[in-house]
């Protein structure tokens, strides 16, 4: 869909395509849809790109050690 779409385009034949999407929210385009960028995981079904506890990569998150146990030296809420 066009949600998250900030810049769409409609074609000679009446399809709408998205060019550009809102970034500030996290998401980017690819193939002519918005979607989460790598790191960040589609929370609210294309509404809001949150940060994924667990998957291995620090986007906004204090730590991130690839799993969600605690007692490890990271939280299962990414915690320090």
């Amino acid at each position: 869909g066009l949600q998250n779409c900030i810049f769409a385009e409609r074609l000679a034949n009446g399809t709408v395509i998205c060019n550009l999407c809102d970034l500030s929210k996290k998401f980017v385009l690819q193939n002519e849809v918005c979607v989460c960028m790598d790191g960040y995981h589609d929370r609210d079904n294309n509404r809001v790109c949150v940060d994924l506890c667990g998957d291995g990569k620090i986007m906004t998150d204090q730590c991130d050690d690839g799993n969600t146990q605690n007692n490890d030296g990271c939280s299962n809420k990414c915690k320090l």
